[in-house]
């Protein structure tokens, strides 16, 4: 899905199909994103699904908190949209020993049904004024808390850092800062 600036305004709130309409976008652009991200996750081995620490994580830690995001960035939009209270906002930090290939595939199909819901359930007429708190970003209210987290899935499945890699595998940086390919072995970088 390519990038779209869109400005979701609530006032007049005269198109509750529109409003439907961007949510759907908005969620199947992350369903992409979740698909590729988990295409990604059965192509690697497991030593590299398992690799990385509580500082630098690895593919499988990194899966999990896009997944754990995803599924929470929809619920709280889906409460703070009902008008209800936006419940626990914050998550842990995904550690390596609790990275498995089970887990990530529960955790995306827990993503993939609150995400439904979301489209499904969202009201026509959703409360704007109430917000929840966002670590990095302040209050924010169901448009802005649905859209806070809907590129970061695609962005991580999507293409990896720029320069040349080498036989084509795809390579990111480290927290350290050194380039990895999906073998985990540093390159010169």
């Amino acid at each position: 899905m390519s990038g779209v600036p869109l400005t979701v305004v609530d006032n007049p709130p005269d198109r509750p199909e529109w409003i439907k309409e961007t949510i759907r976008l908005l969620t199947g652009g992350t369903t992409d994103g979740r698909r590729s991200l988990l295409h990604l996750v059965e192509e690697t081995t497991d030593a590299d699904l398992l690799a990385g620490t509580v500082d630098d994580w690895g593919l499988g830690q990194i899966a999990v908190h896009l997944l754990i995001v995803d599924r929470g960035v929809s619920l709280v939009a889906l409460r703070l949209a009902r008008g209800e209270d936006a419940g626990p906002t914050g998550q842990p930090r995904p550690t390596p020993d609790g990275v498995s290939r089970e887990g990530i595939a529960t955790l995306a199909e827990k993503a993939a049904a609150v995400a439904d819901r979301l489209v499904a359930e969202f009201p026509v007429a959703p409360d704007v004024a109430r917000t929840a708190a966002h670590p990095f970003y302040g209050a924010m209210n169901c448009f802005r808390r649905s859209t806070s987290g809907r590129t970061r899935t695609s962005r991580a499945s999507g293409p990896s850092t720029p320069g040349p890699s080498s036989g084509g595998s795809r390579s990111r940086r480290s927290s350290s800062g050194r380039r990895r390919t999906r073998s985990g072995s540093p390159t010169a970088s």
